[in-house]
């Protein structure tokens, strides 16, 4: 080591900015700890959680043969091998007790906050910049519920390798070192086990290249092309093992004008409540109908590109590009351009990774604050002012994560928010039924087909709950209809499959 390292090693100012650092990250440990702390008391629900992890038969059979099998095998239609050999594991050391996963989720989304801060403090080389935006990022209410859902353990996973992987790339461009470029090739293989959104990872890392050196040599190129060769290979293999959303149909991208106008919903969507995150619902489903002319996808367009505009304006604003860029790429695989299965047009845990980049703005326009005006407007009112930013989405935080508390709190809620669903109804009914209480479950099917009569678990669950009760001819007609809506619904096979188990549940009854 030189003599002049030896000597900034031996200094006042690099004390000062280690202490500075320690204490970021304690500060980020406690705010995290707290905020977060009441999901310790919630249990799993019945969203996911039953086919991932309670019922899911690879992770409660405990052999070398499922084990294996994990890493050839989607679940809920998605590949995330490495989250279900975890949850392997857990189930194997826990069982069903929801305290030690969702203790796990919390360790995850607090060291997910530590590498955003060495994220952000390598990118500004500004303690207060890193501070300031990883602070959004951990307390942030959309980040609830990719911390208090057990089932997306995906999301806090492939997020920690991602950053681990840059970040390892990072010092590999400034030391050389070929264990830092393997060790971030390592990172990224498990990013993207984790889950195939962790492909924008390549791009990410040629625009950061680029953005600091002005140009991309062939050698660095070159040092990108495995990661590219991973992104491809990984993201083919999740879309052939993805069900999409038209029964029959093939993984495709679709740029047709309902979708666009969906995607530029889906924009509006994220930026408004990232910055306004009031009135949020747990969940949101897709909707039935889409009209460019209706005030919000009408008002989406306009937004965007107020926005496109103001970014070109200040294109020389190296923090706010890198924000921006950041977060417009890791959004664009979310935004619904191949329609995969699913009821879930925008989640709150999609932009778990991308809103990283509006954070790190956040953290920018807060240094910039802080170095205008008198000193001691400087010194206590921004940071007052931030502070009190902190507090409030930590509090509202804290409380969206007792509405995931159980499965009839989480329903509630997404019906008091979202208005009356098929969906959420069935799931109530679904939580009923398994608890034994079939007069409920009977119930809340009745509303689920109300809401929609082509909603067919409901028939079917109805008429198990029906048969259950003795109410023997009420199942067979609630039977039928069910067999009616598969036909109208061209699911003929399946039909008639459900006729022939028909019988079968008349002689066991």
């Amino acid at each position: 080591m030189k003599k002049n390292q030896l000597k900034f090693l031996r200094s006042k100012n690099f004390r000062s900015k280690n202490f500075k650092i320690e204490l970021s990250l304690i500060i980020l440990l406690i705010v995290g700890s707290v905020t977060f702390s009441p999901i310790l008391k919630n249990s799993f629900i019945n969203w996911d959680d039953p086919a991932q992890l309670l019922e899911n038969p690879l992770v409660r059979g405990f052999s070398a043969r499922n084990l294996g099998k994990i890493f050839t095998t989607s679940v809920v239609s998605e590949y995330h091998p490495l989250v279900t050999a975890i949850f392997f594991f857990e189930y194997h050391l826990f069982g069903p007790n929801p305290y030690p996963y969702h203790l796990h989720s919390l360790i995850l989304h607090l060291i997910n906050g530590w590498l955003v801060f060495f994220l952000f403090y390598r990118l500004s080389d500004k303690i207060p910049v890193a501070l300031a935006g990883s602070l959004l990022f951990l307390v942030h209410p959309f980040q609830v519920q990719a911390v208090a859902w057990i089932s997306a353990r995906k999301d806090l996973l492939f997020i920690c390798f991602y950053l681990a992987s840059f970040l390892s790339y990072y010092f590999f461009q400034s030391d050389k070192k070929k264990s830092l470029y393997l060790l971030s090739l390592l990172f990224f293989i498990c990013a993207l086990l984790s889950k195939a959104l962790a492909i924008t990872l390549p791009v990410i890392l040629l625009l950061w290249i680029y953005s600091e050196k002005k140009r991309i040599t062939s050698r660095e190129l070159k040092g990108i092309l495995p990661f590219i060769f991973l992104a491809l290979t990984t993201g083919w293999f999740a879309l052939r093992m993805q069900v999409v959303r038209e029964p029959g149909s093939a993984a495709h991208l679709d740029f047709s004008f309902e979708n666009v106008i969906l995607m530029f919903g889906n924009c509006k969507f994220y930026l408004l409540h990232l910055i306004l995150p009031f009135n949020l619902s747990p969940i949101y489903i897709f909707p039935k109908s889409i009209n460019f002319w209706e005030p919000p996808f009408f008002f989406s367009f306009f937004l965007i590109f107020s926005l496109l505009i103001g970014l070109w304006l200040y294109r020389g604003n190296r923090s706010l590009v890198r924000g921006a860029v950041f977060f417009i790429i890791t959004l664009f695989p979310v935004l619904r351009f191949i329609p995969f299965a699913g009821v879930e047009v925008v989640a709150h845990r999609f932009i778990y990774l991308s809103g990283a980049g509006l954070f790190y703005i956040g953290g920018w326009i807060f240094y910039r604050l802080m170095r205008q005006g008198p000193r001691r407007i400087r010194r206590y009112g921004i940071i007052i002012l931030w502070t009190a930013i902190i507090l409030s989405l930590a509090i509202l935080s804290a409380h969206r994560c007792r509405l995931w508390k159980d499965s009839p709190t989480i329903w509630n809620e997404a019906i008091k928010k979202q208005g009356k669903s098929e969906l959420f109804y069935h799931m109530l009914a679904d939580y009923y039924f398994k608890r034994g209480n079939f007069q409920e479950t009977i119930e809340f099917c009745d509303r689920s087909i109300i809401v929609n009569p082509a909603m067919a678990y409901s028939y079917l669950l109805k008429a198990r709950a029906q048969l259950i009760l003795g109410e023997r001819e009420e199942a067979k007609n609630t039977f039928e209809e069910y067999i009616l809506v598969l036909n109208k619904l061209g699911r003929w096979e399946q039909a008639r499959r459900e006729e022939k188990q028909l019988k079968k549940f008349m002689k066991v009854f």
